[in-house]
């Protein structure tokens, strides 16, 4: 029996999964704000959807395991912390970035896996091959199993942490502490969605009729029959008030019999039926100011409010396929078989839509904030966001002396590393866009200087631009946020400061004293405990990494996975490293190391400077001449696949480096106009806080 409906009950939204995803609705706010329908139910037309400026992107996809014709998918299961759970005749844990965190085999055996549960504790519950795992969800290690019982629904934690799973024939309740079973209730013909009731009742469908258990022991306490007892029944849903919703689906139409979407009492006596027509064989989904939403086989959802009146419909372009989701502001998600997911809003007028590329086959689920998860009937899952860009400095109101540069901050999520970030200024009136970067980091920094002009404002604007890969022309451009500097008129003159050092083995008149002094000014150098600088000790690629960033004065970036598996989580420079990794200012290796103790070369110091100042790369310049110093003492001229070799035109050309004015950097040639550079020698102290204080002169 339960084999001839499967195609009929796609996987629903369960009441407990809303515990453990991101809100789908009860933390969502803002239901005083929506509108008020006085207005009859009534079809939004067809062709009303229209992908607009908040429709997500397509951030990544997973390929599972595509399923038997005619079986519903298990929906996907969002963690907490991001992690993503999806289960097919393997369950993988992904994490939000699309990276596989760990894979756990699953023989499918006697049916086919279910949609995960995943407990407080971080015990996740999956079915598969007709057996209960208990696996820890951030290794996949197995706690515990509970076998051999043909088991084919989906696992439920309940609010005291007992877990609950049932086969065709029964339902059972498991102690998650002791691993043992606490009771079993016979139910013939148990459906695979159960679901808990706020009085704690369990909640299931089994044949042609909802069961009401008692959590303690498994008694029946209650049994719903609705119309004439031949109608296939959702899964239920709860509403907070802990009325039981679900749909039902005729059996035979031909014979006037009709589909109701029905709410129950908690104690079993009907409260209301509504929508007598199409069935509905999802789990109906229900907003936190109470309006219901179910999804039809015709393709049209309903919107019906508490007391079982509709208030509005709306008509996608094809059959629905799972059923909906609210997001946390309240946008009703429901994907459809023409292969769109469709975004409605509250009053039932379309927000987006997005093509999919393949027909859904189970409900979307939320992630972080403007992130959705969608799986579809090819086994694939498709992972779209939203993406936003946010000014983190200036500030509104900062003070900017004109003339001057002034670095502009920015941070993104869910950005395409294929985006372009550009800024506008606006002066008198007028607006410039000026192209910024390729996007290759959440966090990136642009050094603006700042017009020429006294007592005067601008407003800088951000926005972002992506590519469209059908063609070369730039996606549409999303502005952020406007934020007004105040500028100051340009001084008359400023006397050059005089700096006094105190480190023991540096005399005022050391040759980079002004540079390491404005350094440590910056606070992105100091010294050692014995009160020495050691200013011919070489730096390690750890080190420079500290200086830069703190010399950027860059917002330090925080990871939970480290990007070099050198410089763990325990090593003492992550963050730096990470924050220059994340304004793509150091790359790792070939290997993908970082190499933390090795010793920064030339190339490499003059590299990061080039990239902060978000120079254009140029050729070398026909003078000076430009040598090579290598490591036996050797002299050659520089080759075309030097790969520094754009980074020291750039520096010639914008005189980051000056002959002859660095005989500390650079040694005469042979001839005429020549210098030679040791560019894959190290750096030492001195050298690389003359080059980063220079950055800033």
């Amino acid at each position: 029996m339960y084999r001839k409906w499967t195609t009929y009950l796609v996987a629903g939204l369960l009441l407990f999964s809303a515990c453990f995803l991101w809100p789908i609705g009860a933390a969502s706010g803002g239901a005083a704000a929506w509108p008020t329908f006085q207005h009859d139910a009534q079809h939004r037309g067809r062709s009303a959807a229209t992908i607009s400026s908040e429709a997500p992107r397509a951030m990544w996809s997973f390929p599972s395991t595509p399923p038997a014709q005619d079986v519903e998918l298990p929906s996907p299961l969002v963690g907490a912390d991001g992690t993503i759970f999806l289960a097919g005749e393997a369950l993988w844990a992904l994490r939000p970035d699309g990276s596989q965190l760990w894979k756990k085999d699953l023989t499918v055996g006697y049916d086919f896996p279910r949609t995960p549960a995943l407990a407080p504790d971080g015990t996740l519950y999956a079915v598969g091959g007709g057996k209960l795992f208990a696996l820890d969800s951030v290794t996949g290690q197995e706690r515990w199993t509970f076998l051999d019982q043909q088991l084919i629904t989906s696992p439920l934690v309940g609010i005291d942490g007992t877990v609950y799973v049932g086969s065709e024939g029964a339902l059972y309740a498991l102690d998650s502490q002791y691993h043992s079973q606490r009771w079993s209730q016979p139910i013939p013909e148990l459906f695979p969605y159960p679901a808990q009731g706020t009085d704690g009742s369990l909640l299931v469908v089994a044949g042609f009729s909802l069961f009401a258990l008692d959590s303690k022991d498994g008694t029946i306490r209650w049994k719903f029959t609705p119309g004439d007892g031949k109608s296939r029944l959702s899964p239920p849903s709860v509403a907070g008030d802990g009325t039981i919703l679900f749909g039902t689906t005729a059996s035979s139409v031909s014979k006037g019999e009709q589909s109701r979407l029905y709410a129950v009492r908690p104690d079993g006596t009907q409260l209301w039926e509504a929508l007598p027509g199409a069935g509905i064989p999802f789990a109906p989904a229900v907003s936190t100011d109470g309006t219901i939403y179910a999804a039809d086989e015709e393709g049209v959802l309903h919107a019906v409010n508490a007391d079982g009146i509709a208030t509005w419909v709306y008509a996608a372009n094809g059959p629905l396929r799972a059923s909906p989701t609210i997001d946390s502001r309240g946008t009703v998600l429901v994907c459809s078989a023409d292969q769109y997911l469709y975004a409605i809003q509250p009053d039932g007028s379309p927000r987006w839509r997005f093509l999919l590329g393949a027909i859904p086959g189970a409900p979307a689920v939320l992630g972080e904030p403007g992130t959705i998860g969608v799986t579809t009937m090819d086994g694939t899952f498709r992972f779209l966001a939203r993406p936003t860009i946010t000014l983190v400095q200036p500030n509104g109101g900062e003070i900017a002396p004109a003339g001057k540069e002034y670095t502009v901050r920015w941070s993104t999520t869910h950005l395409p590393l294929t985006s372009l970030v550009e800024i506008s200024y606006s002066l008198d009136g007028g607006q410039v866009w000026v192209f910024v970067a390729n996007v290759s980091a959440a966090v990136g920094a642009y050094v603006w200087k700042v017009p020429g002009v006294s007592n005067n404002q601008a407003r800088i604007r951000l926005r972002w631009r992506i590519p469209e890969p059908s063609s070369e022309e730039l996606g549409e451009a999303v502005s952020a946020k406007d934020f007004t500097l105040s500028f100051n008129p340009p001084p008359v003159s400023s006397p050059t400061p005089t700096t006094s050092l105190s480190f023991r083995d540096l005399p005022n008149e050391y040759w980079a004293s002004g540079e390491i002094a404005a350094l440590v000014k910056r606070k992105a150098i100091n010294g050692y405990p014995d009160g020495t600088f050691r200013p011919e000790a070489k730096v390690k690629r750890s080190e420079f990494a500290k200086m830069a960033v703190l010399a950027l004065n860059l917002p330090l970036v925080l990871v939970e996975y480290p990007t070099f598996p050198d410089v763990p989580g325990n090593h003492w420079a992550l963050t730096y490293v990470e924050t220059a990794y994340a304004n793509d200012l150091v790359k790792g290796y070939p290997d993908g190391t970082f190499r933390p103790d090795g010793e920064v070369t030339l190339a490499e110091v003059l590299t990061v400077i080039v990239r902060a100042k978000g120079w254009n790369q140029q050729d070398l310049p026909a003078t000076p001449v430009i040598l090579v110093e290598e490591a036996d003492g050797s002299i050659r001229n520089m080759q075309p696949d030097d790969w520094f070799r754009p980074i020291v035109g750039t520096a010639v050309i914008h005189e980051l480096l000056r002959f002859p004015e660095d005989p500390h950097l650079a040694k005469p040639g042979g001839g005429s106009g020549e210098w030679s550079l040791a560019f894959n020698g190290p750096t030492t102290r001195a050298q690389t806080a003359f080059l980063l204080a220079r950055m800033f002169s």
